[in-house]
């Protein structure tokens, strides 16, 4: 599995908890990402990230956002092949940072032995700033028993809330693919992330309940806030 498709179902699982559908096993699938069976209809979800025009001389926020997804999710995965004890974390980097896909395995491994090393000395919780690669700071605390530790990259910047446009720029050449979707599940589901972040302007799932309606043929629209917490859904 690749680590694009390891970031997607992460996100997937947090989304179906939100609507309270953890019960659900979704098959891995390409175009749409994932199939859901749900009683006798198949349900196919396409997961992608918020895209919008508002920032539009700013770097590809789609890009960085997935880079430093796959990063985090690395550095918990080398986290935890050095035996480090289950707690979770919130990892600030520096803005701008660019990390090379070449680098990043020795980038992560270099941050999880650091953090590890931190884990083993301190108590719970606690905040230090390594500024090794780029990482400013990291919070870290007691991962509950019986719960999965849950890793994130700390965002700050000015919170907007989505809005009709950024539904729509980032509808854009998904609606195409419907069709094609259709010949593999009875209803499509577009799962959209709400990691944008750019120029310092960072954008929420809408607030509820949400005052517009979007026209699309996707069977239903969902937008996910960052941290996984909560979903919300754009009314058709």
């Amino acid at each position: 599995m690749t680590a694009k498709k390891i970031v997607e179902r992460q996100r997937l699982m947090s989304f179906l908890k939100c609507l309270g559908l953890e019960h659900l096993d979704p098959q891995d699938a390409e175009a749409p990402d994932f199939l859901l069976q749900s009683g006798d209809r198949t349900v196919g979800v396409e997961v992608t990230h918020l895209v919008s025009n508002r920032a539009p001389d700013s770097d590809n926020p789609k890009q960085s956002s997935r880079v430093f997804d796959q990063l985090v999710s690395r550095i918990l995965a080398q986290y935890e092949e050095a035996a480090g004890p289950p707690v979770s974390a919130s990892l600030k980097f520096a803005d701008g940072l660019r990390v090379a896909r070449a680098d990043m395995e020795r980038i992560a491994r270099d941050l999880a032995l650091a953090l590890a090393r931190q884990v083993r000395q301190h108590e719970l919780p606690f905040e230090f700033s390594p500024n090794l690669h780029g990482l400013l700071r990291a919070a870290v605390w007691p991962c509950a028993a019986g719960r999965a530790p849950f890793w994130h990259r700390d965002v700050s910047g000015m919170v907007h809330t989505v809005q009709p446009q950024d539904i729509l720029f980032t509808l854009a050449g998904k609606e195409r693919k419907i069709a094609g979707y259709r010949l593999r599940a009875d209803e499509i589901w577009l799962l959209i992330i709400c990691d944008f972040m750019a120029n310092g302007l960072f954008i929420d799932p809408p607030e509820e309940p949400v005052q517009f309606r979007i026209n699309s043929d996707f069977d239903r629209l969902f937008c996910l806030a960052w941290t996984g917490n909560y979903a919300v859904e754009v009314p058709r």
